[in-house]
């Protein structure tokens, strides 16, 4: 005879006296599919503090978007070439002006060996 599936999750979880699944980075709850959680590792200076290409990727989007951005932003648009692009060079300048003191603030509160520099990444382009 076939067990179901929550039977055999629940046959193949661990249990401590309480009753509370022991087994980190599994999140049980009955009647459910145990699901797999984000459970950081202990020690980060075991894992790579190379940028992935996924987070390359990310990073190299928002650049594009902010070049775009501040090349349309540039007003009015019939100017001759040269002055529009001056224009866009002022903007481009407008944006990393303002991008200086949150980088410096978060330099100060974020510890690089405590945190993974792609998982910053991924959440500054999710927000």
């Amino acid at each position: 005879a076939q067990s179901s599936p929550s039977a055999r999750a629940e046959a193949s979880r661990s249990v401590d006296d309480g009753g509370a699944a022991v087994n980190p980075g599994r999140l049980y709850v009955p009647g459910y599919t145990p699901v797999t959680i984000f459970v950081p590792p202990e020690n980060l200076a075991d894992q790579s503090q190379t940028i992935n290409f996924d987070s390359f990727q990310k990073f190299g989007l928002v650049v594009l978007t902010v070049t775009l951005g501040s090349y349309a932003a540039v007003s009015p648009r019939t100017l001759p070439l040269s002055e529009y692009n001056l224009r866009f060079y002022e903007n481009l300048g407008l944006v990393a002006l303002a991008t200086i003191s949150p980088i410096i603030q978060c330099l100060l509160v974020v510890a690089p060996s405590e945190n993974d520099i792609n998982a910053f990444i991924n959440t500054f382009f999710t927000s």
